[in-house]
């Protein structure tokens, strides 16, 4: 039930960041409260069974963290190092490599909930 209240903290802040014209920070809470919610309504009719984590998946999601982290800090260095020779725009290699972070987290997920954890 909080978190339902949370995705609706989101969304009347959302407004009212619309309302005094900082529309990036009003659109971004506003579409994070509405995906917030939308996730939130579809975790609360799930029944209580389903939605504890077993051991195995903790595992899984530690396992796949620790990789994503390492990963990421690889990608910041290599970046990094590119910058030294090439002249490299800020906000396109942080967004790139946030994404990078994000989508090897994921991924890694699926692999080792397919592989096993060994």
């Amino acid at each position: 039930m909080k978190s339902l209240i949370v995705g609706l903290l989101m969304l009347i802040s959302g407004l009212a960041f619309w309302i005094i014209k900082l529309y990036p920070i009003g659109a971004g809470l506003l579409i994070t409260g509405v995906v917030f919610l939308i996730a939130q309504v579809i975790n609360l009719r799930k029944p209580e069974s389903e939605r504890i984590l077993d051991e195995r998946a903790e595992r899984i999601n530690e396992k796949a963290g620790f990789h994503a982290f390492w990963i990421l800090i690889l990608s910041l260095a290599v970046t990094t190092a590119l910058s030294w020779y090439f002249d490299l725009k800020l906000r396109e290699t942080l967004t790139y490599v946030s994404l990078m972070g994000i989508y090897s987290f994921v991924i890694l997920r699926v692999y080792f909930s397919r592989r096993g954890l060994e």
